[in-house]
């Protein structure tokens, strides 16, 4: 099994910036998501470029925060500040109802592309601030500039509701709305995508989007505490080193993910494409209950469909300092992410920790 630890946010300040170079380099942290027009990017990017073996992905950022593009190109995006507006169902809006709004994003989120290769570093992911990608609009435009700019994966916020309020059942209405909402959009775009696939004749060969079986950090955002990500390491089926070794080292690498499992290359618009696995559980009910993981079971499992789980992603915010924010970043986040009992658990379970990138070149 393999887990993706990721921090958001990275840019946004130095403060933030530092808090995942110590994550990094002295804790779990694989991979940050960059966003290109915050105040301490070029930080971050020396700091990236200084810190090979941390992949980078784009944050893109089309709330809360300012744009890529001069604020005069995309009026109806911005305020009189040239600033995105802070609440994200406002955006959401916006672009489900004006057409004007859904032209300057196509601008708008090729702009932030841009800026990122112009940094120099391999495209690792694709995610948004507030999972503004999520919105069908920008998520057509986002897949073709995906594929043309060498991303190796994109986050589908496909979390546990039943997992998460068997912790904490704070703000249950909430969490069953973004479960129910996002669910449902991570189900329509796999099955669009498949059958795009299954009529276009197209090679599969195409380039491929990894995606993560599951990812967590959406129901917890600024509360991914240490007993709560330990939980979710638990939850994975067990796989022996016995198998580990076969399936890693002696089985060639095309015929081992044949046996891993069955895959559907779907290819999406701008013929770009995702890698999903038929059966995989993020394509289960939104709002499946799973079994009570905490009690200490034997064999504990994410719910139905738990054998096909192989990648995950988790996803943090975290922070060097003492000012905090409801949804992140925080510095509990980064002492997550140091936590030697999360390292343990890492290792007790079998997970290898990895990247988009590897998760990609590995299917």
């Amino acid at each position: 099994m393999e887990v993706i630890f990721n921090a958001d946010d990275f840019g946004r300040s130095s403060a933030i910036n530092r808090a995942v170079l110590q994550a990094h380099r002295e804790g779990v942290l694989t991979s940050a998501s960059l966003m290109v027009t915050s105040d301490a990017v070029e930080e971050a990017v020396a700091l990236a470029r200084a810190t090979p073996t941390l992949a980078v992905g784009l944050h893109l950022v089309l709330s809360d925060g300012r744009p890529a593009s001069p604020p005069r190109e995309i009026p109806h995006l911005v305020d009189r500040a040239g600033c995105f507006p802070a609440n994200p169902a406002r955006v959401w809006i916006q672009y489900m109802f004006s057409a004007a709004a859904r032209g300057e994003m196509v601008r708008e989120v090729r702009a932030q592309f841009e800026r990122f290769a112009a940094t120099g570093l391999p495209l690792d992911h694709v995610d948004a601030h507030q999972h503004i990608h999520m919105h069908p609009a920008v998520f057509n435009v986002l897949l073709p500039l995906a594929r043309q700019y060498g991303a190796s994966g994109v986050r589908l916020p496909r979390d546990d509701f039943g997992l998460a309020m068997r912790y904490d059942r704070r703000d249950a209405a909430v969490k069953a709305l973004w479960a129910t909402v996002f669910g449902i959009l991570c189900r329509r775009y796999a099955g669009a995508l498949d059958g795009a696939v299954a009529g276009s004749g197209q090679s599969t060969a195409v380039r491929r989007l990894a995606v993560a079986d599951r990812v967590f950090g959406l129901m917890q955002s600024g509360r991914m505490e240490e007993a709560y990500v330990v939980r979710i390491l638990a939850q994975a089926p067990r796989i022996s080193l016995a198998q580990r070794v076969i399936l890693s080292d002696s089985v060639p690498t095309a015929s081992r993910h044949r046996r891993l499992s069955e895959e559907s290359r779907v290819t999406g618009p701008g013929d770009s494409s995702l890698v999903v696995r038929r059966g995989a559980s993020w394509l289960a009910d939104p709002l499946r209950v799973t079994a009570d993981p905490f009690p200490g079971q034997e064999s504990p499992r994410f719910g139905r469909d738990s054998a096909d789980i192989w990648a995950v992603e988790l996803y943090f915010h975290p922070s060097l300092a003492s000012e905090t924010e409801p949804l992140g970043p925080n510095p509990g986040d980064l002492a997550t992410l140091l936590s030697s009992v999360v390292r343990q658990a890492i290792e007790a379970r079998g997970w290898v920790r990895t990247s988009y990138a590897a998760l990609r070149e590995a299917r």
